[in-house]
Order: structure tokens, then sequence, then C-alpha cells
């Protein structure tokens, strides 16, 4: 049995289609295989008249104004909320302190003292004697929130707030 031996290098089959993509020898895996079809423009499809695309280009501008404005206004909504909210907390503030504020006078600083010791000094919070609605002296004081205390050069001035 005798076995043909396959060249090494084979000759270009023209194309088909077209003429072929190379003449002569071909060593190795190259061109010339009859199914490879010539070259075709890269865009077949016909390109769009500067109208349109102006157009289109017109028509998203719009598009993406209007997205910023809904966001725009998302974003006033928020903060008008917040600023509401935020308002709103401070009102409730306030008419707790002055509604279930009371006022008393210690004049022992014992008193003082036993007091600002307790375990309702971890509770300490600032709050300002406009909030209460009370006269002001022309002295410094300390205000109690839930025994809050202020401290007068005077006196001392306990508010004991009912609501908590």
């Amino acid at each position: 049995m005798e076995v043909e031996e396959i060249p090494r290098k084979r000759q270009a089959v023209p194309s088909v289609l077209g003429r072929p993509t190379y003449d002569g020898v071909i060593a190795g895996r190259v061109s010339g295989r009859n199914w490879k079809q010539p070259r075709k423009p890269k865009v077949s499809v016909k390109g769009k008249s500067l109208e349109q695309r102006t157009k289109e280009k017109e028509i998203k501008k719009a598009y993406k104004e209007r997205i910023n404005e809904v966001k725009e206004e998302i974003r006033q909504n928020k903060v008008e909320k917040r600023k509401q909210r935020e308002e709103r907390e401070k009102k409730k503030q306030e008419n707790i302190l002055k509604s279930g504020t009371k006022v008393q006078k210690i004049t022992n600083p014992k008193t003082l003292k036993k007091i600002s010791k307790s375990k309702q000094r971890k509770l300490l919070k600032v709050g300002s004697d406009d909030l209460l609605n009370v006269k002001t002296t022309p002295h410094r004081c300390i205000l109690f929130h839930k025994y809050q205390l202020y401290e007068s050069n005077d006196c001392y001035v306990v508010r004991y707030t009912l609501h908590v």
C-alpha cells in the first residue's frame, strides 16, 4: 500500500466569488480558501442626515434636562421635609420644657450637692432660659432637664421637668 505524500506547500485556489486573495504558492495556513469573500464596506446601512441627528440631539438634551429638573425637585422636597421635621422636633422640645417645668429656688448648697451626685446627674441636657420663658437675671444659670441644674451667683435654681 502506497501512501501519497502531502506536499508541504500547496497551490492557492482562486476565489469563486472574486479575484483570488493570493496568487502563487501558500506556505502553511494562509488565505486562498475558496469560501472567503471579498471585503465589503464596513457600514452597509445608510447614515442619518444632519437634520435627523440634530433633532435626536435636541430630544436627548430635553430629556436630560427634564430628568435633572425632576431630580432637583425631589432634592428640594427632601430638604424641605427635613427642615419641617427639625422644626417639629424643636417645637416639641420647647413645648415639653414650657409645659412641664417647675422652678424652685434652692439656697442651701448641700441640697444642690446631693442632687448633682445622684444618678440623675448622667441625664443632664443643656437648655436655655429662652425656651423656658424665665426672666433672665444678670447672673449665669445652669438648667436641669429631668433634674437639670442651673447655677447663679446668688442662689441655685433647679428646674424639674415633668415630661420625660
